[in-house]
C-alpha cells in the first residue's frame, strides 16, 4: 500500500533560532522517506513563517527566509496574515521572487482589479511515486481592516 507523508511547517514567525534543528529534521524525514518505494513525502508551509520582527527578515524583507525554505526543498506554502499585513503591497508582490516552491493562495485579490496576485497559484496537483494526484489548496485569514488599506481584498470562504 501507497503512504503519503506530508510535512509541515506553520507560524515560525522568523523564529530563525529554531531553524537549524527544524531543518534537520524535515531533512532527515525526506532522506529517510525518499529510500522507501512505496513512501511519497510532500512538504509544506502553512503561513506565517516571515515575520519583521527579526533582523534578517526586516533586512532583506523576508527575502532570507525564502532562502531558507528553498533549502529544504518545499513543495508549496501559503501566506499568513504576518506576510500578507507586514509587508506593504510592493513588498508582498516581490517576497517570492526567489521561491522554488509554489505559493498556493485562493483568497486574495487585488482590490481594484479583483485578480489574484502574480505569484500566487489557486491549487497545485501533486502526483505521487504512485501516480496518485493529490491537490493542494490554501486560503489565508480574512483580515479586511488590515488587507484592504494594503490593497487587498480576502473573501471568506
Amino acid at each position: 500500500m501507497e503512504k503519503i507523508v506530508i510535512l509541515h511547517t506553520n507560524d515560525l514567525h522568523s523564529h530563525l533560532e529554531n531553524w537549524p534543528r527544524i531543518r534537520r529534521f524535515l531533512d532527515q524525514r525526506k532522506r529517510e522517506n525518499e529510500k522507501k518505494e512505496k513512501t511519497t513525502t510532500i512538504a509544506v508551509d502553512l503561513g506565517d513563517f516571515v515575520d519583521r520582527w527579526h533582523p534578517l527578515s526586516e533586512a532583506t524583507n523576508g527575502q532570507e527566509n525564502i532562502l531558507l525554505m528553498n533549502e529544504v526543498g518545499y513543495d508549496a506554502a501559503t501566506i499568513g496574515n504576518n506576510e500578507g499585513v507586514g509587508n506593504s503591497k510592493e513588498e508582498l508582490n516581490h517576497l517570492y521572487d526567489h521561491a522554488e516552491f509554489d505559493i498556493i493562495l485562493d483568497n486574495l485579490f487585488d482590490k481594484n482589479t479583483l485578480q489574484p496576485p502574480a505569484w500566487t497559484k489557486p491549487y497545485k496537483i501533486i502526483t505521487t511515486k504512485h501516480q496518485t494526484k493529490i491537490g493542494l489548496i490554501a486560503f489565508t485569514a480574512p483580515f479586511p481592516l488590515t488587507y484592504n488599506p494594503n490593497g487587498g481584498h480576502t473573501q471568506s470562504l
